[in-house]
């Protein structure tokens, strides 16, 4: 089995979200491979550009190629795309993931502009013609698949997510270092994500200023600003909670668990998610968690986590209060849970999507 992995979109500079996954999930297929299987990673030749942030893993052979213009040689038996996109080469097998359709289920500025939302939905029905597998990283981007892009249920698999294993409550010194180096508290609470309207910034802002916890607490914002970021900044100096809340930019992933450990309570009410992995990372660490009552959400997090409205700021508020009362034996649970998820597993459930198409 010869796989081609299609990763135009990933770079090293700033992994987030699809980087990650990818990043995550190509090693994890790589070392479950039969002798005689190999991997291959593809780029766009229009992407030559950005080359020196391209991903390439010493070990792992790297080819650009052209449009839909098939190499001389055949390289690959199967080609996924591993971030919504293969192009159609005749003679393989093509998979893509899809992680989530948002910019579809919400149509307003806050998400996307129209420009990306009327591309992505051209790329996306263009390649579900002629794809024959689709992975989702959930049951809901699964139904999400099949009400938007009209596909058949029985051409789409779910392969959830995995937690790496640094995820893990960190040791006092640890922790220590990570506080000092981004002068924080030893009371705060976190968010980690794009600062933005997706990511429902804006409210949590508000909430924490309407909350018990803002007496006491810092409000940590770990992460980059988005699309309708700066909406959060004029919130924070609309409550003046200039010395309330702490932006720190983008936080490398070797500083996550740490920064995870340390805080008294994880804040994730996001509008809408296709997975929402920093709720698990969280949880891994021994965090307790507040997340969205909707999108995958409570699927991922399961019974282990405060659920909200994300468009009421009062509920929110409410469940950052309670979540300071989490006792210590629920967090522990929730951590179990979490340990649940592996990239390994989430390698090998990809795997079988490859053997049915190519057994097939």
């Amino acid at each position: 089995m010869r796989i081609g992995f299609e990763v135009s979109g990933v770079n090293t500079d700033r992994p987030t979200g699809m980087a990650r996954y990818v990043q995550q999930l190509v090693p994890a297929i790589q070392a479950r491979l039969h002798p005689g299987d190999s991997v291959m990673l593809w780029y766009k030749l229009s992407r030559l550009k950005y080359r020196r942030g391209w991903w390439r893993p010493a070990d792992l052979p790297l080819r650009v190629y052209q449009s839909a213009f098939w190499p001389i040689r055949k390289p690959v038996d199967l080609l996924h795309g591993l971030e919504g996109f293969a192009p159609n080469w005749r003679g393989a097998r093509t998979v893509i993931t899809i992680q989530d359709l948002v910019v579809f289920k919400f149509e307003d500025a806050s998400v996307s502009s129209e420009r990306f939302r009327t591309a992505k939905w051209k790329m996306l029905t263009d390649v579900r013609r002629y794809v024959d597998a689709i992975v989702v990283i959930s049951e809901t981007t699964k139904q999400d698949v099949v009400s938007l892009l009209d596909v058949d249920p029985g051409k789409i698999h779910v392969t959830y997510l995995g937690v790496d294993e640094r995820f893990v409550p960190q040791e006092a010194g640890v922790i220590e270092r990570v506080r000092a180096k981004y002068g924080l508290p030893d009371d705060y609470l976190l968010f980690v994500g794009q600062i933005s309207g997706r990511k429902n910034t804006e409210r949590l802002v508000e909430a924490f200023a309407l909350s018990g916890a803002g007496d006491g607490f810092t409000l940590v914002l770990a992460g980059s600003l988005g699309r309708q970021g700066e909406k959060t900044l004029e919130a924070i100096r609309r409550r003046h909670l200039e010395k309330n809340d702490k932006i720190l930019g983008y936080v490398a992933d070797s500083e996550l668990p740490a920064l995870y450990t340390g805080a008294k309570g994880f804040l994730f009410p996001t509008i809408y998610e296709g997975f929402g992995l920093p709720i698990l990372e969280a949880m891994a660490c021994g965090t307790p968690v507040l997340t969205s009552n909707v999108g995958s959400a409570p699927e991922v997090s399961g019974e282990w986590a405060i659920n909200v409205d994300p468009y009421s700021v009062e509920e929110i508020a409410r469940g950052m209060e309670a979540l300071l009362k989490v006792p210590a034996g629920r967090k522990d649970d929730a951590r179990r849970y979490a340990q649940q998820f592996t990239w390994r597993r989430c390698a090998e459930q990809t795997l079988a999507v490859y053997e049915r198409l190519l057994q097939g």
